[in-house]
């Protein structure tokens, strides 16, 4: 799959201006050549984030073509997008290694962003990761929020240096091992010295004794191990460092959360926290165990998935199992589930109604009770029409009463609207934002970006 068929054309980005849209808070609220300069990038820079899959170890030969990679992937197509778009010339990616105000002064990590400069000379920080975390997806202005204390411009020799590394990297962690790999490694490795790369070499050095390519660990470990054992300790120490910020970004959520309804400023201070904890949380989908920060609408539009929400109206009239039975006959096409409550807060205290939709807070009391999440592999228009054979032909003989909710109120039911049984996704974008209903604060691509349209319909095969 060529980048160019799944990046879209200025011409296809549509303006999103109706509230009753799934994507109405995005900034894309006008026309594309209306809106500010940060606006426009943090468009782009949604479109190549949810048109990502993630992948730690890429294949540098293919991965901009296939869009599967890191944030250093993810930079580069950022990068080749723009250029395909003849807009933000001025742009290069750099290499970040120290957070201003949050990471030790020894400390050096391994992390990418793309530095743009618009035509009033104005920089900016556009960080594409496919991921969530500390300042991941967004887009500041390089003058007045200095994210990091410095910013290394990657130039075609560093690039080629990275691809080197990278290279053998990707090919050692598929245990394809070569004396290739430790020819290259000396012919690098005096640039592993550098103070810059350290975080660069301590996920070389992983990568390489987490194989069984004994005689590569042994000369890895002969040369290095003693360095990487200072580089793990001063992260250690920078892990006790960061306790006080972190504690301080909890601080300012439960303010979020009990002061004001500004969700998207709740669900960024969430990721963050997250980002920085390592709280990962996964999902075997094709037997393959991928992190729930790393779901994507592109991994969902390939694998030609969508979701099935079983809401609690199904568990209420006792008719969950027949919603089941229509939505999905074969029962082959269910990938995974799980049991959820929505009317109920989330892991770091998040209501989930209110990232679900942005009028998903009407129906909160709705949602409070029994839900089930289903990752199916079914096309999004059939899943449709069984929904709406299921709420045209079940429940109908209580309509318009009152009934008694789970959490004893009474609620009028209305099988087209707030007591429909079931739901069903549109496209991939919002499957991979309802799959993840329970869980907002992992959600990579949310309901405040801007959805690829390619990815709204279904993939050609």
């Amino acid at each position: 799959m060529n980048m160019n068929k799944i990046l879209p054309d200025m011409n296809m980005l549509e303006p999103i201006v109706d509230s009753r849209e799934t994507y109405c808070d995005s900034p894309m609220i006008k026309d594309f050549e209306k809106l500010s300069d940060i606006d426009r990038l943090q468009v782009l820079a949604d479109i190549v984030r949810q048109t990502m899959i993630y992948e730690e170890y890429p294949n540098p030969i293919t991965e901009i073509d296939s869009l599967i990679g890191d944030d250093y992937t993810s930079s580069k197509v950022f990068l080749t997008y723009l250029q395909s778009l003849n807009i933000y010339t001025d742009s290069y990616i750099a290499l970040v290694t120290n957070r201003k105000s949050i990471d030790l002064e020894k400390y050096n990590g391994y992390h990418f962003v793309v530095i743009v400069r618009d035509i009033n000379k104005n920089e900016y920080v556009v960080d594409t990761t496919p991921d969530i975390g500390y300042s991941y997806g967004e887009v500041n202005k390089l003058v007045s929020n200095s994210i990091y204390n410095d910013y290394l411009r990657i130039d075609e020799e560093l690039d080629c240096f990275f691809k080197f590394i990278r290279y053998d990297m990707y090919n050692i962690s598929n245990h394809h091992y070569d004396l290739k790999q430790i020819e290259d490694y000396n012919a690098v490795k005096h640039l592993l010295d550098k103070t810059c790369f350290e975080g660069l070499l301590v996920k070389y050095f992983d990568c390489v004794n987490s194989s069984d390519y004994v005689q590569f660990k042994e000369i890895i470990n002969d040369e290095y191990l003693d360095k990487i054992i200072e580089l793990k300790k001063i992260k250690r120490r920078n892990d006790v460092k960061k306790k006080d910020i972190v504690n301080s970004w909890k601080n300012n959520l439960e303010f979020l959360i009990s002061n004001t309804t500004d969700y998207k400023a709740q669900q960024k201070e969430a990721q963050k926290i997250l980002g920085e904890c390592n709280l990962d949380k996964y999902v075997n989908i094709g037997g393959k165990k991928i992190s729930f920060n790393h779901i994507t609408p592109r991994l969902f539009w390939e694998l030609g998935y969508n979701v099935i929400i079983v809401k609690p109206s199904s568990f209420l009239a006792g008719v969950s199992s027949s919603v089941t039975e229509i939505m999905i006959p074969n029962r082959e096409n269910l990938i995974c589930s799980y049991d959820c409550n929505l009317g109920l807060y989330s892991k770091m205290h998040l209501k989930p109604m209110s990232y679900f939709h942005p009028h998903g807070m009407k129906y909160e009391i709705q949602m409070n009770g029994p839900n089930r999440v289903l990752l199916v592999k079914e096309d999004a228009d059939i899943l449709n029409i069984r929904k709406h054979y299921v709420r045209e032909n079940l429940t109908q003989r209580i309509a318009s009463h009152y009934v008694e909710w789970f959490n004893g109120e009474k609620v009028l039911w209305d099988p087209d609207l707030n007591t429909n049984l079931v739901h069903s996704t549109d496209d991939a974008t919002e499957a991979s934002i309802h799959f993840l209903a329970n869980y907002p604060e992992y959600q990579v691509f949310t309901r405040f970006n801007y959805p690829n349209p390619i990815l709204r319909k279904v993939k050609k095969r």
